[in-house]
């Protein structure tokens, strides 16, 4: 998990809401600010520090920017956003003082705090924008807030130690194929089970997730290695290209190496691509 321990004030940078037909971009921002996104409605897929999150509605996000943020959705999504200048450490243990934050805090009764802390923020900041102790001191209790909930959450979830142990295990050996019943087979439980938790708690099936991060990852070292989709594939365990490309398209509504030469992620802020609504469900992927 991600703990984090605030050092210094917040500063305010932004508080918006956004809506959107289709999104996709990379976020770029500076001074490592602490971004918190909360989903009002259709969902939001984040690629980040080589992991893939979904969001859906009542969902958050939380961004620190240790690397960017990829965003996509392909159908009509908006959100409600603020972002804050913060200095802090970031640990993978806890220890005592630091705020638990991950990547996706699921949506709960308690939710419904975090998006009122969020409108204060925007409505104080539009009012009275030079009063920015204001805005900080709402901005560390929406960070108590998600502490408090993704804490009560977590405490003792033997679901959620499957999937971390899920997850590990699949970033291990992201290089060479791997089946689900491979994952289930390394946890002691059955695929259908490993299955069931796994959806619950990151929102997709885990072989769309294992092949979202394949797939990103083999998009990275074609633009930033200049490897073939060939080469890029054998990599990551895929022995068809042809395969990877239908793969790519279905799951990101584009082919790859379009993606690639078009809205390479080094520039991505420049274009505002326009993708087709996807209809058909995604539970089969």
């Amino acid at each position: 998990m991600r703990y984090i321990t605030v050092s210094s004030l917040p500063n305010i940078r932004f508080a918006h809401s956004y809506e959107a037909d289709v999104y996709d971009r990379c976020l770029h921002q500076d001074n490592r600010p602490i971004e918190i996104l909360y989903v009002t409605e259709g969902y939001l897929e984040m690629f980040y520090c080589g992991e893939h999150f979904i969001a859906n509605k009542g969902d958050i996000l939380c961004m620190l920017y240790e690397s960017d943020p990829i965003m996509h959705s392909a159908a009509y999504h908006s959100h409600r956003t603020v972002g804050f200048s913060i200095d802090y450490t970031q640990s993978d243990t806890d220890s005592p003082g630091a705020l638990l934050l991950p990547g996706v805090t699921p949506a709960c009764p308690q939710s419904e705090d975090c998006q009122r802390l969020m409108m204060e923020i925007a409505r104080m900041n539009s009012l009275y924008p030079e009063d920015t102790i204001c805005c900080g001191g709402l901005f560390l209790q929406l960070l108590s807030k998600l502490n408090n909930i993704n804490r009560t959450a977590l405490a003792p979830n033997k679901e959620y130690l499957y999937v971390k142990r899920a997850k590990k295990f699949i970033y291990d050996r992201i290089g060479v194929p791997i089946r689900q019943r491979d994952v289930a087979q390394h946890l002691g439980i059955t695929p259908e089970y490993l299955c069931a938790v796994f959806k619950k708690s990151e929102g997709i099936p885990i072989m769309r997730f294992i092949n979202s991060v394949k797939l990103t990852n083999v998009r990275s070292l074609m633009e930033k290695e200049g490897l073939s989709l060939a080469q890029a594939s054998h990599l990551y365990g895929y022995s068809d290209p042809n395969y990877v490309s239908r793969l790519y398209k279905q799951y990101f509504h584009i082919n790859i190496t379009d993606a690639v030469q078009k809205y390479p992620y080094t520039n991505y802020e420049r274009y505002k691509i326009r993708l087709p609504i996807k209809t058909e469900s995604n539970n089969n992927s």
